[in-house]
């Protein structure tokens, strides 16, 4: 259920430092406009979804009003009214952080539905997921700087 909210709100969330520059040209009625089309597209599908699915309805029903009014429509405001290259944000926004977060989602995910009881599958799957992510992350998606920044830290840290 929760990564069903989770994936369009990390994208929502990764443009939110636009907002500043819709503040600086005096734009943000704009996104104003997307949010309260957001929220009323989102009431109506959920009480009509939540009828028909249940929570996974509602889920499905916020993750889609925010894809499409907040993430789709600001996308294409950012890009064709202010000339801003939203896709390069995007690419810089997720690179070599995308595919470790994916992988490490998966794998805890199919961990913890292998696991019967409730408390113990969240927190293998949290276990799992840092381990895996952290992993990845420090092989793909950190920097050379950023690794030797990390290497130095963890040979303090052996010394102690």
């Amino acid at each position: 259920v929760a990564i069903i909210i989770m994936l369009p709100m990390m994208i929502n969330m990764s443009s939110g430092i636009l907002i500043n520059v819709l503040d600086a040209l005096n734009r943000r009625m704009v996104r104003s406009y997307a949010l309260l089309f957001t929220t009323v597209a989102n009431i109506v599908l959920t009480v009509i979804w939540i009828d028909i699915w249940g929570t996974i309805g509602a889920c499905a029903a916020t993750a889609i009003c925010t894809l499409v009014g907040q993430v789709g429509v600001m996308t294409i405001y950012y890009a064709k009214k202010l000339k801003i290259k939203i896709m390069n944000l995007y690419y810089r926004a997720y690179k070599g952080i995308l595919i470790p977060q994916l992988a490490a989602t998966a794998i805890a995910f199919f961990i913890g539905t292998q696991i019967k009881n409730m408390i113990l599958s969240f927190v293998v799957s949290c276990c799992c997921y840092l381990c895996i992510f952290g992993a990845l992350y420090v092989q793909f998606g950190m920097q050379s700087e950023e690794k030797k920044i990390l290497s130095a830290l963890m040979k303090k840290l052996k010394k102690h």
